[in-house]
Formats: C-alpha cells, structure tokens, sequence
C-alpha cells in the first residue's frame, strides 16, 4: 500500500497557537502572585507591601515599588511569593499625602484573580489621620508629618497562596515544557510509519533555498527595517523621553566633560579615564559632537535621538548579514523579528537615556570586529582593520573584551579540530591575546558595587542561566540560549558546516555568552542581574540564536531534515517573540506609564529652582521629582555659571526682559485679567487691559536683551484677534522679525510662537488694537538643532508606517517561486 503524505503545517499551527495562548495569559516573569490595585497620590513616594514569612514583617520579606505624583490612577502590581497568610501589611506611602486605592486583588502569575480585596478590608495600623471609602475608591489621608504609615489586611481563615510541584508555578513548567515539545514533535515525525509519513519537503519549501531576491527588493526591505526600528525608538523618545539630564548624567557629562570643556581645560587623561568600570571614551566624544553641533547646549533629547540611529544602523548589520546567509523569504522572516527586537520598549533605561550610547557602541564595535576577523577574506584590508574596531569595544564598556575573548576561542576551536594553524592564526592569536590583555589592566573596580556582583560561583551560573533564558526569563528555558549554539558547534565539529559564516556565527554565540556572564557576574546578586538596560545586549544574542537556527535550516543535508529544522526555528521565533511581548507589556505597566508625570514634575522642580532659586527644591524627592540622588549636589552643579548656560531649552532660565518706559503702554505685569491657569514653568507675564474698539491700542516695547541662541520662543494667550496684533523681534541692526507661523492662532490657553533672530542684542514688541485682550510670557531661547529634534521624534507612528510600505514593496519586487523546468505552474 502506497505511504500517504501528512503535512506537518497542522501540527505547526496547533504549536504556534498554544505559545499565543500561553504568553498572553501566563505568567509575568518571576512573578507567582501578586497584589494589583490602581492608586492616585498627592505625592511622590514608595508603596510597599510586606508579607510575613515567619519571622514577623521586615524589609527583606517585601516589595517595592515607586509611586507617582498623579490626580489619575495608575496601576500598580507588587509581587508576592507563595505562601500562608494571616495578614499583609500595606504602606500606601511613606510620607505625608493623600492616596486613594481601587480595584484592589491579588493575582496568580497567569494573572487570574484569586480575591478581590474589599476596601472595607484594608484597616489603619500606623500614622493614618482617616480613611474614608466612596465611589469604589479609599481615600487614605496620612497623619500630619508622618513617614511610615501602614495599613494591615488581616485574612480569616488565613490566605493560601499555592504553587505547582516544589514552589514551581504550573506557568514555569509550562514555560520548561515548551520549547521541549516543538523539539519532541520533530524527533516524532522524524520516524514516520509505512503507511504515513511526514511531508517535510513542504515545510523546507516554505522559507526553502529556491527563494531568490533582487537587489532591489534587499535595499527595500533594509530600508524598511531602518524606518521600522527608528520610527518605533523615536515614538517611545516622543511619549516618554525629556531633555533633561538624568542621574550620572550630571557627574558623567555636566561635571566631568561639559565643565573642563567649556572651561578650556579638557584633556586626553579626562577623555579616557573611567567611568566606574567602564571607560567610555566613544560616549564623551559624541556628547561633545552633539554638544558643539547644537551650539553648545546640552540637550539628552538630541543624544536619545542620536542614540536611536546608532541601535538602528546595528539593526541594519544584523539584518543584511541574514540576507547573506539565509534564503529570502527566511531572510524576511528574520528581518521582521529583528524589527520586533530592535523597535521594542523593553530596553527602555537606554532608549531614554542620552548617556548609555556605550551600550551602542559596545555592540557594533563588537560585532565589526568579529565579522572582520572571522567572515573577511584574510590579509584583507578589513581583515588586518578589525583588531581596531576590537580596541574601540575597549574603550565603550570593561566588557569590550569579550568580542577579543571570543575570537580566541572559536579560533582555538578552529585549530584544535584542524589540527594544524597558519601564519594568518599568529596575528589573529597575537592581537586578540594583546586586546584581552590590555582589557584586563584597563578595568577599574569600585568598591562601592562590590554589593551587585553575585556572592559566590553557584549564584553566577544561576544567574547566566537566567540571562541566556531571556526573554523568557526562567531557568529551565535557558535551552533558548544554550542549545543552537551548541548544535552549530556540534556541526562545525563534525564538518557539517564550514567556512566563515559558520565561523563567524560561533564568534557571535561565544560573544553571547560571555556578555550573559560578565552580566552575571558583575550584577548577579539583585533580581537575577535582570535591568533593563542589559536587554539590548540579549537582544542580540537571540536574534544570533535564530539565525543559527535558520543558518542550520538552510545547510541541511537533505531536504527533510532541513524541513525539520525549520520546523523548530519557526517555534523558536514564536517563544522569543511571545516572550517580547510579555516583558514589552511589563515594561509599560512598571516603567513608562508613570513616565510622562515624572518629567514633567522633574522639569517644575529644576526650572523653578534655575528661575527663582527656591528653596523649597531641596525638599524634593529623588528620581520622582529630582533627575538627581541628592539635592544640594545637584543644586551645586545648576549654580555652575558655564554649565547653567548651557542648561537644556526646558530647564535654563528665561530671559529676563523689562519694559521701555517710554514706549510702553496699557500692559501690566501679571494680568489684571488673563489665561485663568498660571503661566508654565514659573514664567513672568504680561497682559494688556481688555480694548474696546475705540480704545488707544497697548504698546510694549522691551529694553534690549541678549539672546544666546537664534530660536526664541513666546507663551502666547488672549481674546484678540490675529487681525489686531502685531508681534515682532528686532535684532540690533534694527531689522524686524516676525514669528514663524505667521497665521498663529490666539486662544485663552498658553501656547508658543516661536522667532529667528540673530545672536546678539534684541527687542520685542507687541501692539494690540481694538477688541480683546492679550498676554504673552518672558521669551526662552533654544537652538534649532534642538527644536528640529522634537519635532522630527512626533514622526514615529509616520516612519514606521513608511518602513512597513518599504517592506511590502520588497516582497512585491522578489520574484516569484521558479517552477522546475516540466513541472505543474501553479494555479
């Protein structure tokens, strides 16, 4: 009886669907349970919740996290381990404010409610002036003064928090399971039967070696990929970044560089010294590019956008070396997983953060000077340049030399199973022992983050195993990282693949590796060495980790093992991908949702402080009011007079202008009538009396004022038509400027009309004729480079949308299938 042939699609569909399903309702990563409510506070804080274990409430048996300063409630999710309760204590806040709590209940890791908690529940238990419930909200008032108010929730019978099988969440084994299932399902159809047998032919087909491409469908899909990537980072810079400085920012950039700069005393030493650990020689040097290219002010918006570029460009390299190695439509496939990588938030702590370029040029640095060494023709140029690029690796971050480390190593690998070496494998041998060696003097330790390193040997493998299982993030999916590394290796030994692309693919995976334990080891000993700002790193590791998959694909030795391998990279992509998505969605709940309201008030809080010196800025609360850990050092540096000068648009003072007496009339400072709001950012204002028809027109003619920069910009409100203003600057040549936007509207709200005028000294002048009311704010400068900048990064939703036609036109331009010669065409 003639084998039948089953198509293995089924199967796949039904694999694909259950790791949707599984993503999308299990568990958040590390987390068995948690307690989840939305909460509004009048104030900057922590709210925290603390579960007895056993030994009584302690800051060890607790979870923290920080609370927004918001009129509108925020969700909020604190994790709470297995266990039996009797009681929980909840700390709303910890100072003096109002906070109000709704839709409170504790969850399972698959997010699942396991009780609703009543507000009548929670009960004052320290430092809780009332509590008073409406309208399905608590408001909970905090005495006058206090710094430790606490709410307990007390459980009758006691609160049974249950996991699976010695404390591992029914997610987590799930989680273990699955990636062993898609690999348990191709060692079953491997074996076939007489009468049925497997149709891998169809699945190699699928993303099979017969796909071709021109060479204008590869520039579009790279283009494509570009305004994807970019368009994706520029949205998040748009909705969540801010130019002002933040944290080390300030000692790293302002104090170190900015200052000896500005001053005339910068020198080599301060361009190379450390950064704690690191030396971060290419950083300063784009901060000053960036710096002197935007008139010298400091603007970390114009850095997050610079930074955006960079990552896409290495987006970029990835992407076209996939086009090289793998078949097209494969290729596609890849690129838009690497679009998904590349485009998404959870790397958030470098995508709005001016000062983490290192981690950009630690990564393209890397990879050039492995794709030198190992994929270049040797002898060649590029080939002999590549130890420079592995020198540059140095000089971003102290684990530049792993890319030199990494080369040793599958370059030793080479040898050993050749047995033999050349004169070519001297130079390699010799300038990547010297790299490893000068990356080894060149590290600094601070003593200081001797608390983050992971405490012992056992620790660090716990933690690399977390690392390489990202972005899972569970220790028994540490098979995502480990296992397509090992099967290259396993092939390139057995002379399955040669060549430098295999090569270079296992300078990759080595690279991969160890940047996941220099992570563990340096950072192990909190949350599994997980920090957001690590991810970018991993990302790329993945993303290696498919394209070895679909590299193995591609090179089968028949065509029904090649089908089988496609089989499972499609499966591998669908985890990672699932896996994104999940820690794309915990990065907004936890990070960027509170994001907005934070630099808002941080912006308040320095502008109010460069504006009027208020001494009130010293009582402000760290990170959530602050870009800064401690107030009186950051008011030290605002009060440097050359670093205050160049201060972002947002955060340097306004200019301050007065009035000519003798040409001013019918305006008044601060508005006998006006906007009903205050005017933003503590600006000063002037508003002209209500005029009638036939009244005289309101003159205001300022006194000369120097201007810094060539834009400046008004807050601008008022009942007067435009027919009735006149607005302009006058530089000291006498010529007149009038605003950009010619046709500005004027509404009782503030907004900003905005004028070119030459450096030096100006006036402004508004007339205001018969019919309403006009009020304007002291003028602000800012740099056109700057405003270019914040405008561009609006253009996010635009260029992603022009990267996917970009894409969609790559596929239309790659040619059809090729029918074999005698064959059936298709219908």
């Amino acid at each position: 009886m003639p084998s039948r042939s089953r198509n293995p699609l089924f199967v796949l569909i039904l694999v694909l669907l259950g790791v949707a399903v599984f993503f999308r309702l299990g568990p958040d990563p590390g987390a068995g349970f948690a307690i989840e409510a939305r909460m509004a506070s009048s104030a900057y804080g922590n709210v925290q919740v603390y579960y007895d274990s056993g030994h009584g409430f302690s800051e060890k048996d607790s979870t923290l996290l920080p609370l927004v300063k918001s009129t509108t409630p925020h969700f909020y999710r604190l994790s709470l381990p297995a266990g039996t309760y009797r009681a929980l204590r909840f700390d709303p806040i910890d100072r003096d404010g109002t906070v109000t709590i709704e839709d409170a209940r504790i969850v399972d890791g698959q997010g699942s409610s396991v009780r609703n908690l009543s507000l009548s529940a929670f009960k004052p238990y320290n430092q809780i002036q009332s509590l008073r419930e409406a309208a399905g909200r608590l408001e909970v008032v905090v005495t006058p003064g206090g710094d430790d108010p606490q709410l307990l929730l007390a459980f009758d019978p006691a609160l049974t928090l249950k996991t699976g099988l010695h404390g591992v969440t029914r997610g987590q084994l799930l989680e273990s399971g699955l990636f062993l299932l898609v690999l348990l399902a191709a060692l079953y159809a491997s074996k076939g039967s007489p009468r049925k047998t497997w149709n891998w032919e169809a699945v190699a087909g699928w993303l099979g070696p017969d796909s071709k491409s021109t060479r204008t469908a590869r520039l579009l899909l790279l283009a494509g990929l570009f305004f994807v990537v970019l368009g994706a980072k520029f949205h998040l810079i748009d909705h969540y970044g801010s130019d002002v400085p933040y944290w080390d920012q300030w000692d790293g950039e302002g104090e170190t560089l900015l200052h000896p700069y500005l001053d005339g005393h910068l020198t080599a030493p301060v361009l190379l010294a450390a950064h704690t650990e690191h030396r971060i020689l290419f950083t300063r040097l784009l901060t000053l590019g960036l710096f002197q290219a935007n008139d010298r002010q400091w603007d970390p918006r114009l850095e997050l956008a610079c930074n955006a570029v960079l990552h896409t460009v290495i987006a970029l390299l990835l992407a076209g070396f996939a086009l090289r190695v793998l078949p097209w439509r494969a290729a596609v496939v890849y690129c838009l997983t690497a679009a998904l990588f590349f485009g998404a938030a959870v790397s958030a702590d470098n995508t709005l953060a001016g000062f983490q370029s290192q981690f950009y040029f630690l990564i393209l640095f890397s990879l050039l000077h492995i794709g030198g060494t190992l994929l270049s023709r040797p002898r060649s140029w590029v080939w002999w340049l590549a130890p420079l690029a592995g020198a540059a690796a140095l000089f971003s971050m102290a684990s530049g030399l792993v890319s030199a480390a990494a080369i040793l190593g599958v370059s030793g690998v080479r040898v050993l199973r050749d047995r033999k070496s050349n004169r070519n494998d001297l130079w390699i041998f010799g300038a990547n022992l010297v790299l490893v060696a000068s990356g080894l003097l060149l590290k600094t330790n601070v003593p200081d983050h001797a608390a983050y390193m992971a405490p012992d040997f056992r620790a660090g493998v716990d933690v690399w195993l977390y690392q390489l299982a990202w972005p899972v993030m569970n220790h028994g999916m540490a098979l995502l990282g480990i296992l397509p590394s090992l099967a290259l290796l396993a092939a390139f030994l057995r002379r399955r693949v040669e060549g430098p692309v295999a090569l270079g693919l296992l300078g990759g995976c080595a690279w991969y590796w160890l940047q996941a334990a220099a992570i563990a080891y340096s950072r192990g000993a909190f949350n599994h060495g997980y920090e957001s700002r690590y991810t970018d790193i991993l990302a790329i590791g993945v993303l290696l980790d498919l394209l070895v998959l679909g590299y193995l694909a591609s090179h089968a030795p028949s065509t029904q093992s090649g089908g089988k391998r496609t089989f499972i990279a499609i499966g591998f992509a669908a985890i990672i991908v699932c896996g994104l998505a999940r820690d794309n969605r915990a990065t907004y709940e936890s990070n960027l949702n509170i994001r907005p309201d934070v630099n808002a008030a941080r912006i308040v809080a320095v502008r109010d402080y460069t504006t009027t010196h208020d001494p009130a800025f010293f009582q402000r609360t760290p990170w959530y009011e602050l870009p800064y850990p401690t107030p009186e050092r950051l008011a030290k540096l605002l009060d440097t007079p050359v670093l205050r000068a160049a201060l972002p648009a947002s955060i340097r003072p306004p200019v301050a202008i007065e009035p000519d007496p003798s040409a001013t009339q019918g305006f008044v400072k601060r508005p006998p009538n006006g906007p009903e709001s205050e005017p933003p950012l503590g600006l000063a204002t002037w508003t002209s009396a209500t005029i009638g028809e036939n009244d005289a027109p309101a003159h205001f003619s300022s006194l000369p004022f120097a201007v810094d920069h060539s834009r400046v910009g008004i807050l601008i409100a008022g009942s007067a038509p435009v027919k009735n203003l006149e607005l302009r600057m006058i530089d000291d040549q006498g010529v007149a400027h009038e605003p950009l936007d010619r046709g500005f509207p004027v509404e009782e709200r503030w907004h900003q009309v905005n004028f070119i005028t030459p450096k030096g000294r100006t006036r402004f002048e508004a007339v205001v004729t018969g019919g309403g009311w006009f009020a304007f704010t002291q003028p602000f400068t800012d740099t056109a480079v700057s405003h270019f900048v914040q405008k561009a990064v609006g253009y996010g939703p635009g260029l992603i949308a022009l990267g996917a036609a970009l894409g969609l036109g790559a596929l239309f331009r790659s040619p059809r299938r090729r029918v074999p010669e005698g064959a059936a065409a298709p219908p």
